[in-house]
């Protein structure tokens, strides 16, 4: 089989983040960049390719160099309602994904999916003023296959500017038995 082009959009994202690591937020290659990937999004989405459909997983790739919180809101359409994210939508609408038993795994929320828009989401802010608010955080996890969310509670140190304040929450050396 020959090769063909396929993929022009994604790559910008790695590349945008490349160009933050030498150059300044308003380098002319950074201008372009992200000009170019205006021009391609659908609506505040990408494709992995121009003129195909948009996904979460392109979508988060992209927004890695691409610096939106509007798009990184937008990423939530594709959310399950438990703390995971699809990487794309599958329906037998038009505009999305037709199920098939080839890919019929992209029709369940998935662990590097969700990983992406969780950091993404840390990323902008979002994430990190909700988790305040609420003293939680939450971290994407695996069970059986099934995506959960496990929660965890953010604790004060056990220590102050006056010294312990109490049992350790874990064992130390000198707690521990022989």
């Amino acid at each position: 089989m020959e090769p063909f082009a396929y993929g022009d959009l994604v790559q910008l994202g790695f590349l945008l983040r490349a160009v933050d690591v030498g150059a300044r937020a308003t380098s002319p290659i950074r201008e372009g960049l992200e000009e170019v990937l205006r021009g391609k999004r659908q609506g505040l989405l990408w494709p992995y390719h121009s003129g195909t459909l948009v996904t979460c997983i392109d979508s988060a790739l992209v927004l890695q160099g691409f610096r939106d919180p509007a798009g990184v809101e937008a990423l939530e359409i594709f959310a399950d309602g438990r703390g995971g994210y699809f990487p794309q939508i599958c329906s037998e609408e038009p505009g999305n994904m037709a199920i098939t038993p080839g890919n019929r795994h992209w029709c369940q929320p998935e662990y590097g999916t969700t990983c992406l828009v969780t950091a993404l989401r840390a990323q902008t802010g979002r994430l990190a003023r909700q988790a305040h608010a609420r003293g939680k955080a939450r971290a994407p996890s695996l069970d059986r296959g099934r995506r959960t969310s496990r929660l965890f509670v953010h604790r004060r140190a056990p220590y102050d500017k006056h010294g312990p304040r109490g049992a350790l929450p874990y064992p130390t050396r000198s707690s521990r038995r022989p």
